[in-house]
């Protein structure tokens, strides 16, 4: 069982690895390293079932377990109380001490094991370097790792430049992004809505939100063929799309959970998640504008210096470096809209003229908010020719 040791030594990360793909040898490719963050409730494990598949697409596949998940060290509890005392800067700084410690884990497989960094063949294709993908609720530290490049240390933005060559969102969850549409909020309270979410439902305790969430995320619901528009006001588009999204009732479209052993559950799921005062629930006490403002950040090229900017604060990315959503068009309301949110960011900042990072959508057909696990082959397949 590999661990990363970070933040000099005060933080331990739980990582699994698939390990070198043969074919690298064998064809003298320089293989793709992806590393994946997990999100709410379920950890590194979820993505077990990608393994077997990262050698024949010549991917090297790192499953990363956060902060207060097995094998990880927990969250302290001044970082809680930062967390919960509802003030921006103070939640603002845990978050980016978090994800710098993400960057350190990147710098350690660098040094660990000499993963590739970017290269390009002979007739353009990028290879080697590392392709860093979060789901679902994961993907606020990766807004949160973007947002805060020019404050990593040297030996981490020299990683950075080298081998980043794209970040993923997968399934982003809405909440990720600091986006809290009063038409969300409200239909947050209502069953029979396609904006229902049991962890915007008020009336739901702790313990029956952890009953009814994995049911919930891991439905099949009506596909939708492309991405409404996002909007935070309610418009016709989003309510002729989204408002009845009912649940697929079919037996190959049961929810994830309800198809796996319990054996292969528990193997995934973080027990107590949704326990008060712990570190995860204390993140989703985040003040919104503070995800806001990482999102806007994430965006920018921070290649482009500012008058503000002092030389060594700039991160020069590699040329091949680009933003990637990956949205499975059976998934939960939430992701929808989460990843349709991105791409309202993104041609917000290019209205106001800023230089933005290229900006790619992928559309998983037929894939609920567990793609990964319910065709590990194909979503492999889609994400090593995406990246």
């Amino acid at each position: 069982m590999p661990f990363a040791s970070v933040d000099n030594g005060a933080v331990t990360l739980y990582y699994e690895d698939s390990g070198i793909p043969s074919g690298d040898t064998a064809t003298g490719v320089p293989y793709a390293t992806l590393v994946l963050i997990h999100g709410t409730m379920f950890h590194g494990a979820t993505f077990r079932p990608l393994l077997p598949y990262a050698a024949q697409n010549n991917l090297r596949v790192i499953t990363l377990n956060q902060r207060d998940f097995p094998g990880s060290t927990p969250i302290r509890r001044d970082e809680i109380e930062a967390l919960e005392s509802s003030d921006p800067h103070s939640q603002s700084r845990v978050l980016q001490s978090l994800a710098h410690q993400i960057a350190q884990f990147l710098v350690h497989l660098v040094d660990q094991y000499g993963i590739p960094p970017i290269q390009r063949s002979r007739d353009g294709k990028t290879q080697g370097g590392i392709s860093l993908i979060a789901w679902s609720q994961g993907t606020n530290m990766l807004f949160s790792f973007l947002a805060h490049l020019k404050s990593l240390p040297e030996s981490a933005k020299k990683v950075v430049s080298t081998h980043l060559r794209s970040a993923g969102f997968y399934d982003p969850s809405l909440y990720a992004l600091g986006e809290n549409p009063q038409y969300v909020v409200e239909g947050g309270k209502d069953t029979s809505n396609g904006f229902y979410s049991p962890l915007r439902d008020p009336t739901l305790s702790m313990e029956q939100t952890s009953s009814i969430f994995p049911t919930f995320v891991s439905a099949f619901y009506s596909s939708l063929p492309e991405l409404p528009l996002y909007s935070r006001e309610l418009t016709d588009d989003l309510l002729r799309s989204i408002h009845f999204r009912p649940v697929i009732q079919s037996p190959e479209r049961r929810p994830s959970v309800e198809q796996m052993t319990q054996e292969e559950y528990q193997s995934m799921v973080k027990s107590d998640y949704w326990t008060a005062g712990t570190g995860r629930i204390a993140i989703r006490q985040v003040q919104p504008e503070v995800f806001q403002a990482n999102v806007r950040a994430a965006l920018i090229k921070k290649s482009v210096a500012t008058t503000s900017d002092s030389p060594e604060s700039v991160v020069d990315f590699h040329p091949a470096f680009r933003i990637l959503v990956f949205w499975c068009d059976m998934t939960v309301t939430e992701a929808i809209l989460g990843s349709s949110a991105i791409a309202y960011h993104h041609d917000r900042l290019i209205k106001e003229g800023l230089c933005v990072h290229p900006l790619y959508s992928e559309r998983i057909p037929g894939a609920n908010h567990f793609a990964h696990w319910h065709d590990p082959e194909r979503f492999l397949r889609g994400v090593s020719e995406a990246v």
